[in-house]
């Protein structure tokens, strides 16, 4: 199996395995962050089923543990969810024994607040128990339960996909109506909340058949509202089962606030811890995880998008195959059992996926904009800046033509040696003239512009020189 399915679930270490399948904790590199990775194999037509009914539940409630993506690479098939630390209620059971009737309730009322909004859309779970029980690891504080494995849930208004005289399940967790084959609706599920709690009082309880209120009243051991109420949601009658459990959640709801967990407890008075059951992330996935990775092919990467309070999956794949069996009969599941088996169907070596989120956006989204803008073609360059630069120049040199002419007439009019005398003709020829005795010449005065006088000397042939001097 590849270390990289479809090019974004990285498998890191098992949690959990299966007839069919294994969970395992996964880097999803798409998201940025660790799930919880259900991988699977294409090779069961009913899987695949289980798998297409799975993946299409997208369900957001506090209480309510849901696939939000998948993908399909070859013989393998991936459903990601988020990773709980907290295991299933199945093993904190094993480990700490029976809980105390506090502690039931609040369970309880936590699974029903689930039940209560998964088939307000319209879904019916059909495998509540223990082993789909997904706990935080909150140790002996209060407990937060996640309803999860939709392997086998089905929409009340969709065609049932069993056969005619098929039993879908888990023994012990069905009511009396399943066993006549009537049609999944949501008192099935609250039945099965029910049996629950009796096991979370009596972790031994193994019911062969449907259990009645009678029975739930002798586990509990005493009268009061638990018994009571236990009572009412394994009443045979499913419509009475159903307006029943509306009363008990609001009464659960209502005690909520009493409930301290201070800590919580085992029915014999010891503290109730529900730990962290999954191992540390080995090397070198703790320090990538901690300080954020570049992906498998080391091209772009970010630190992950959720810390160490990720949530997961992992219960019950200990679970050895499916819970559907033909002619009435149900395959008993293992106790603690996990996730279903589920498939998707595509073609093999076809890379797929579906999710429910949006793209995440990033470190790692905008190096990829990064790369794209430096590999995209250069524009042609704009003609333009090269007109405007030639346009300078040649204003520049007009410019210095006018100042060179204003200085050039500037120092003419003011030489007053004789820039302008005449020069002598062709042939001419010149004697010394002496020079006019100097005189004095007045101040100019600042009130005007200096006045000179022209002086035209004979020089012989005809021709005289001129010049001008100041009066």
């Amino acid at each position: 199996m590849a270390d990289t399915i479809a090019g974004r679930y990285t498998l890191i270490d098992p949690i959990a395995r299966g007839g069919s399948g294994s969970v395992w904790r996964a880097w999803d590199g798409r998201l940025q962050q660790l799930c919880a990775a259900k991988v699977l194999r294409q090779r069961d037509s009913a899987d695949l089923l289980r798998f297409a009914r799975e993946q299409s539940v997208k369900l957001d409630h506090p209480h309510v543990l849901a696939p939000y993506g998948w993908a399909a690479e070859d013989e393998h098939v991936v459903i990601a969810m988020p990773l709980v630390h907290g295991g299933t209620l199945e093993s904190a059971l094993l480990d700490n024994g029976a809980a105390s009737a506090e502690l039931t309730e609040e369970v309880l009322a936590q699974l029903l607040r689930a039940l209560q909004f998964v088939h307000a859309q319209g879904w019916v779970h059909r495998d509540v128990k223990p082993g789909n029980l997904m706990l935080e690891s909150t140790g002996t504080g209060r407990p937060h339960v996640f309803l999860s494995d939709f392997g086998i849930a089905v929409r009340v208004q969709d065609a049932r996909l069993t056969r005619t005289g098929t039993v879908v399940g888990t023994p012990g967790y069905l009511p009396p109506e399943a066993y006549g084959l009537a049609d999944p609706a949501p008192a099935l599920d609250l039945y099965a909340a029910g049996i629950t709690a009796l096991r979370m009082l009596d972790p031994a309880l193994e019911p062969e058949g449907s259990l009645g209120p009678a029975d739930a009243r002798a586990v509990v051991g005493e009268q009061g509202d638990l018994a009571e109420h236990l009572a009412a949601l394994l009443t045979p009658d499913p419509a009475l089962r159903r307006n029943a459990a509306v009363a008990v959640l609001d009464a659960l709801t209502v005690g909520s606030a009493a409930r301290t967990f201070d800590p919580a407890l085992t029915r014999d008075g010891e503290p109730f811890e529900i730990f962290d059951v999954l191992d540390p992330l080995p090397e070198p996935w703790a320090t990538r995880v901690r300080e954020g990775w570049e992906g498998p092919d080391g091209s772009g990467g970010a630190a992950p998008a959720t810390g160490g309070a990720a949530w997961a999956a992992a219960g019950g794949a200990e679970d050895g195959g499916p819970d559907t069996v033909a002619s009435g009969a149900v395959t008993p599941g293992g106790r603690g059992a996990a996730t279903p088996q589920s498939h998707v169907p595509g073609a093999p070596g076809a890379a797929t996926g579906r999710e429910s989120h949006p793209r995440p956006t990033g470190p790692a989204g905008a190096a990829a904009t990064t790369t794209e803008t430096l590999a995209a073609p250069q524009a042609p360059p704009d003609p333009a800046p090269p007109r405007r630069r030639r346009g300078g120049a040649l204003t520049g040199l007009l410019l210095g033509l006018v100042g060179l002419t204003a200085l050039l007439v500037g120092y003419l009019l003011l030489d007053p040696l004789g820039s302008a005398r005449q020069a002598p003709g062709p042939g001419a020829t010149t004697s010394p003239t002496p020079s006019p005795a100097p005189t004095s010449s007045p101040e100019p005065t600042a009130s005007g512009p200096v006045q000179l006088e022209q002086v035209c000397e004979d020089i012989g042939g005809g021709r005289q020189e001129c010049y001008f001097r100041v009066p």
